[in-house]
């Protein structure tokens, strides 16, 4: 089946974020294609870009190389959670 046709973002990429996936395949194979310092900078302008190749969001082992990897964002809304249990004690005090 074509992806672009069940609605897949996966088929829409730019020159660099291929370039990024090609490193990446290259490099889990043992024949990197790009210096390690060139493959940072990629990264780093492709996370400014906001595109969603450059960006994990769980954490990936391959068993492999024995190669573990993350790149946390924080969570904003579980942030703000832990400060519902002092938010609702200081509220019955205040209004107690």
């Amino acid at each position: 089946e074509d992806l672009q046709w069940n609605g897949s973002p996966v088929v829409v990429l730019n020159r660099k974020e291929a370039q990024y996936l090609a490193a990446m395949e290259a490099y889990v194979k043992g024949e990197p294609t790009i210096s390690d310092s060139e493959f940072d900078a990629l990264k780093k302008e492709l996370k400014e870009a906001g595109s969603q190749f450059a960006v994990e969001t769980e954490p990936k082992c391959y068993i492999d190389t024995g190669v573990c990897k993350v790149t946390l964002q924080e969570d904003k809304f579980r942030s703000n959670l832990l400060y519902l249990p002092v938010g609702a004690i200081l509220s019955v005090i205040w209004l107690g």
